[in-house]
């Protein structure tokens, strides 16, 4: 059933068992991509093999497409730490968040662009950002980056209230990023170098070059 009933619900048929896995963290993604609206129509068509739980927009409007007993296919390859293990294919037992993020841009002269699947789009939205992200194993990747609105920010700690209020406190409480997951590690790049963790007063559920935490 859905979260809320102040959250649209619009299905997507991406989406398949957790196979009895109970559901212990959330990964937070960007999409990549333009508004919101077109997000949600592409995880909602069965040849994008890719959803996700929920979708914010920049402007706070949270979206669910799948139901939170159901793993969403939003991980892909991946590998997350649960206790003292390290288990792979984290989209069993976590949720999946996609907020409206253009990600890491692409600077040609003074203008930035985004990628649009194979191509490259001009980039319109709030002033690029410097800054570096840094992996577990020691290397990074600098550039620049879309910024995120403190009315999706506040979405989405409203998102994380709401799910702990239903039951989903220890998934809303473990926040980690979909870099820190895919695999092989700097696979991915989401939410990256911007994203204000210290916000969600984060508890990580990452591994580390020195070992399980």
């Amino acid at each position: 059933m859905p979260l809320d009933s102040a959250i649209p619900f619009i299905a997507s048929p991406n989406f398949s068992s957790r196979d009895g896995r109970s559901v212990v963290g959330t990964v937070v993604h960007y999409t990549a991509g333009g508004r919101a609206s077109g997000s949600i129509r592409w995880l909602c068509m069965p040849e994008a093999r890719a959803s996700a739980h929920f979708v914010i927009s920049r402007d706070g409007r949270t979206t669910q497409l799948v139901e939170l007993d159901m793993k969403a296919w939003h991980a892909g390859v991946s590998e997350m730490q649960v206790g003292q293990e390290i288990l792979s294919d984290a989209g069993r037992f976590t949720v999946g968040v996609e907020l409206a993020n253009c990600g890491l841009l692409h600077k040609v002269g003074e203008d930035f662009f985004y990628e649009v699947g194979r191509d490259l789009k001009k980039y319109a939205g709030p002033e690029p950002q410097r800054a570096e992200l840094k992996y577990d194993d020691g290397h990074s990747v600098e550039g620049w980056w879309e910024p995120y609105p403190d009315a999706q920010m506040d979405a989405l700690q409203d998102l994380l209230r709401k799910m702990t209020a239903r039951g989903y406190g220890t998934a809303a409480s473990n926040l980690i990023g979909h870099e820190e997951v895919a695999m092989p590690l700097g696979r991915k790049t989401d939410p990256g170098a911007l994203f204000d963790w210290n916000r969600f007063g984060r508890k990580s559920c990452r591994r580390t070059s020195a070992g399980l935490l």
